[in-house]
């Protein structure tokens, strides 16, 4: 236990440019107070001593503002920022090194593999995994139910969301993203994806890997995304379609079909821009000509 306290301490002073020399950490920070309450808990549990594991965690949620559940596994350099309103539920597990900010919420059964930085006001509903090497801004909630409902008369019935978010290695999502969980099967985002503040990903999406998403693009659910696209801000898919490999949408492009990948496609439908470009010069032609043929009528009724 001595070991990872240490190596909490350390982490909070490579990442917190606040903090000063180890004892004042020990002395001040309620992110240390609470792991040392949770390396105690947790040893307990592990042994089935688990009404007193529990009562000890909640003791250090009243005198930190932190909830740990003993039923989580915790690895090495832990850093808690500002810490405040973190919980951490049953079942839950995270890496080494990773970091987490104030009144975030994981989830039971979740997992953040190592080196991840989850910032504040983060929400990962139970079941949701993170790679290694993420970083998730402020706002993202990652699992929440797919909008789904079955209309019947005068009725909404709700669809059961059971599946999971699934999140590759070196990914990034901006501030305020949603990444809805699947209906049956997973919603997952590749390796090497960046998305913008403001994205908004359905129930059972697949997106590729290295995909790059701009601020406020939505996809649609049961939408499969190739490898290494790109769409502008504002852009989107409907559901259950599929776009191939290397494929980059103008902003404002929608998605309504199936489309290949390796080409450049804008507008709403979305064409292969060479398309659009040449559509968009006959309509500005036809209001030239049409502006002509009013000027003559006006000269031959004269």
């Amino acid at each position: 236990m001595l070991n990872s306290v240490l190596k909490i301490i350390q982490a909070v002073k490579e990442r917190d440019p606040a903090s000063s020399s180890s004892f004042w950490v020990l002395l001040l920070y309620p992110s240390v107070h609470v792991m040392i309450f949770y390396y105690i808990s947790r040893f307990l549990w592990l042994r089935n001593i688990r009404s007193v594991a529990r009562l000890i965690m909640q003791i250090a949620r009243f005198l930190t503002g932190i909830e740990i559940h003993p039923g989580a596994k915790i690895g090495d350099g832990f850093f808690m920022d500002h810490a405040m309103g973190i919980v951490i539920g049953e079942t839950a597990e995270i890496g080494d090194n990773v970091t987490i900010g104030a009144n975030s919420v994981i989830g039971a059964q979740s997992w953040i593999g190592i080196n991840s930085k989850i910032y504040c006001n983060v929400h990962l509903y139970q079941n949701s995994i993170i790679g290694s090497d993420c970083i998730i801004h402020s706002g993202v909630v990652i699992g929440a139910d797919g909008f789904g409902f079955i209309s019947s008369k005068d009725d909404h019935v709700k669809i059961p969301q059971l599946g999971k978010v699934v999140i590759g290695n070196n990914v990034e999502i901006g501030a305020n993203s949603t990444i809805d969980c699947g209906t049956i099967g997973d919603t997952k985002i590749g390796d090497l994806c960046k998305f913008d503040n403001g994205v908004q990903i359905g129930h059972n999406v697949t997106v590729g890997r290295g995909c790059l998403l701009t601020a406020h693009v939505t996809i649609a659910g049961s939408t499969k995304i190739g490898e290494f696209c790109a769409f502008g801000g504002q852009a989107g898919a409907i559901d259950n379609v599929t776009i191939g490999d290397r494929a980059i949408f103008a902003c404002y492009t929608a998605v309504t079909k199936d489309l290949p990948g390796g080409k450049m496609y804008s507008g709403a439908p979305a064409r292969e821009i060479k398309e659009k470009n040449k559509r968009d010069a006959l309509y500005i032609d036809f209001k030239r000509l049409k502006k002509r043929l009013t000027i003559i009528e006006n000269k031959l009724k004269n």
